[in-house]
């Protein structure tokens, strides 16, 4: 079994008929019989059923086909990392996004990157106060996150504003208390996301209350929806549960704070936090990360 014999395979099956594809691949006819003659020898099976007008492909030969497609597809491929390897092109680029990070504001590059490099990996991490960690051990390429600490080494462009809310189920005790809710926090469990790395980071803890860590912000919204606790939620995340009256925003000088028109914007309940894209500048990355970089670079310029 040879790839050129899989390739007229597929040739024969893309055109309906081996005239057909002895036109797409310019060679004669009898080469292309020839060719799968050698391939059903070889693999000791029949790929078509010669009896009709048309040739069709027998059981064996169907799943032939479909694992020729596969073949040729990662023989594309290879011949593709080979030949970016060899102009000094990466074959795949490394990318870790904060769990806060709506997924929204980096598809639209991601799809023009795609469009442009398509046979490069993405391997996309989502990471929770972990992306900074990753960076600092240069195990990612590039990076969305929030930035809480600017080593010499970080290169940070500002992408987002994301607002933080704090907030509880509907029936939460906090919600009784009229005024000084900050006063009663100790009493209540704050729900926080740590890092999903090595380090301690969380953000948005009150110093008050008694602490419960999750991983990710799915479990945390779950436990406030719950009446477990209260915490500070990325407002994007929660939208359609303050609609539905799931979750209720916390005034923090007061106490329930109930939506109505413009009051979302509360400059003393709203908590928010820059996201930026981060690369390291002591380091040279590959071009194919540098032009994915430059994507984001150019539209916010």
């Amino acid at each position: 079994m040879t790839l050129d014999q899989l390739k007229v395979l597929c040739a024969v099956i893309e055109t309906g008929s081996f005239s057909a594809a002895a036109e797409k691949l310019n060679r004669v006819q009898s080469a292309v019989s020839i060719a799968i003659k050698k391939l059903e020898e070889s693999l000791g099976i029949k790929i078509f059923d010669r009896d009709a007008y048309r040739p069709q492909l027998t059981d064996a030969g169907i799943e032939i086909h479909r694992q020729a497609i596969t073949i040729l597809k990662q023989t594309d491929f290879l011949h593709y990392t080979a030949e970016q390897l060899a102009i000094g092109e990466e074959s795949e680029i490394t990318i870790a996004i904060d769990g806060i990070c709506p997924l929204d504001v980096i598809t639209k590059n991601l799809k023009q990157f795609k469009s442009q490099h398509p046979h490069v990996r993405i391997l996309l991490y989502v990471e929770y106060l972990g992306v900074m960690e990753r960076l600092n051990q240069e195990t990612i390429d590039i990076g969305f996150t929030q930035v809480l600490e600017t080593p010499e080494w970080l290169e940070a462009l500002s992408l987002i504003d994301i607002p933080y809310l704090p907030v509880v189920a509907p029936d939460h005790p906090l919600l009784d208390i009229d005024n000084n809710i900050k006063q009663k926090l100790a009493e209540h469990t704050q729900i926080v996301v740590s890092s999903s790395q090595q380090s301690s980071l969380t953000v948005n803890v009150s110093e008050e209350a008694s602490i419960w860590h999750v991983g990710d912000f799915d479990s945390k919204r779950q436990l406030i929806k719950e009446g477990l606790g209260w915490g500070y939620m990325p407002q994007h995340m929660i939208d359609n549960e303050l609609k539905e009256n799931k979750l209720v925003i916390l005034d923090m000088d007061q106490g329930k704070k109930k939506l109505k028109g413009k009051s979302r914007q509360l400059q003393k309940t709203v908590n928010s936090h820059q996201l930026y894209i981060v690369r390291r500048n002591d380091r040279p990355v590959g071009p194919l990360a540098s032009s994915f970089w430059n994507l984001f670079e150019d539209s916010i310029s």
